[in-house]
């Protein structure tokens, strides 16, 4: 475990590293390692015998140089989806992503993307060098992933072409990794509530476990019941686990702002950009029926909207800034509350307190009270006409906007 950034701590603090792997990946040495700290995220590890104060690693960090970042409410943005109705079950949202990802290999570009390892305990970045490593990459992982690997594979093969996904704050390491062989890049990053501490992720993977014995496949955003109500779906050798993410103490206690990184929480990247375009969910009243899958795109560069138009496999159409603002609340506002009791609950996880007895102590009293403000609409909703119910939806919506 490991609780400082060595020499460079003094210029980047720990309450300002992303874990996003850039130093490791451009040191010449490998004096760097990412390891996971006592709080559950990945930061350097510096070998004082090996460094030898080169600098590289300053030079490519994002918290020290971001870099020209792009506005996101100044680019383009577009409802996206693939027409081809398995890739839309199969993904998280619309099949954008994936979609880019398929058409841009075909091109010569190697994907980038992230994969669970280690019987779905931990995430690293990988080079998909085949189809079947593309279809690995499918899917939300919401906890950290280690880059380092990837990143210097990009380094060691400096005349490859790449598509490269990850969070805002990793796309923008490779922006600096690469400098001036931007052209060979194309790099697309998320809209990103944050990442959760591995304590809470592993936690979790052990409730899971218990009910379901070794894990074979996890599945954060499964569709089945519907892209709004999209469940958690894990088969283990001994068993299903299936339920409403938002319904998991996981999916509450991360929904809640609970266990993120400390950078997380005053981000700049929830309205900045490195990247040539950002995706994620169309979520908002504009597709609140839609039970598929709609994937939003903002474009940031002349690659981005070219990513959008030369992908045959995408049905897309230009949307109004508000309807951006919309979908994605933290364009307009990027900075989230930690909760009052983060620490306390970090430290119980910390100590190894089974996830559900965490939740009872520590979020399951404020569920309750919700329960009692929504029963009300529940009861309507069960026993109102549709169409009063269409007139009631149209009313409130008018009043909102």
């Amino acid at each position: 475990m490991i609780d400082s950034i060595g020499t460079i701590s003094s210029i980047i603090k720990k309450q300002k590293c992303f874990g996003c792997g850039a130093c490791a990946a451009i040191c010449r040495e490998q004096a760097i390692t990412m390891e996971i700290g006592r709080e559950g995220f990945f930061y350097p590890k510096i070998n004082l015998e090996l460094c030898r104060n080169c600098g590289l690693c300053l030079n490519v960090c994002p918290s020290a140089h971001p870099g020209l970042l792009f506005d996101i409410s100044k680019g383009d943005s577009f409802a996206l989806w693939a027409k081809n109705s398995k890739i839309r079950l199969l993904t998280s949202s619309g099949g954008a992503a994936f979609q880019f990802a398929l058409k841009y290999f075909t091109k010569g570009y190697l994907p980038i993307g992230a994969v669970f390892k280690d019987n779905f305990r931990y995430v690293e970045h990988i080079v998909a060098k085949a189809p079947e490593d593309i279809f690995s990459t499918v899917g939300s992982k919401y906890v950290q992933s280690n880059t380092v690997s990837a990143f210097r594979y990009c380094l060691s093969n400096p005349n490859g072409k790449y598509i490269a996904f990850g969070t805002p704050c990793q796309i923008n390491a490779l922006r600096n990794i690469i400098g001036k062989k931007d052209p060979d890049y194309l790099l697309i990053d998320f809209f990103c509530h944050g990442v959760p501490s591995y304590h809470l992720w592993w936690a979790f993977v052990e409730e899971i476990s218990r009910k379901t014995g070794r894990l074979q496949h996890v599945e954060i955003r499964n569709k089945a019941r519907g892209w709004h109500k999209y469940g958690v779906l894990c088969i283990g050798d001994r068993g299903i686990y299936e339920k409403n993410f938002l319904k998991t103490t996981f999916g509450r206690f991360y929904l809640s702002n609970y266990c993120l990184n400390e950078p997380c929480y005053k981000c700049h990247y929830g309205h900045k950009s490195a990247a040539d375009l950002r995706v994620g969910d169309f979520w908002g009243k504009e597709y609140a029926d839609n039970l598929m899958g709609v994937s939003i795109a903002v474009a940031l560069s002349d690659k981005g909207l070219k990513l959008i138009e030369e992908t045959e496999g995408l049905t897309f159409r230009s949307i109004p800034l508000s309807l951006l603002f919309d979908s994605q609340k933290r364009v307009k506002k990027p900075k989230i509350s930690k909760p009052k009791n983060n620490e306390r609950l970090m430290e119980d996880l910390i100590a190894g307190q089974p996830l559900p007895k965490a939740y009872q102590r520590h979020l399951s009293l404020e569920y309750r009270k919700k329960a009692l403000r929504y029963f009300p609409y529940k009861l309507a909703n069960a026993i109102l006409p549709k169409r009063v119910k269409s007139i009631l939806r149209f009313a409130i919506r008018a009043l909102r906007s």
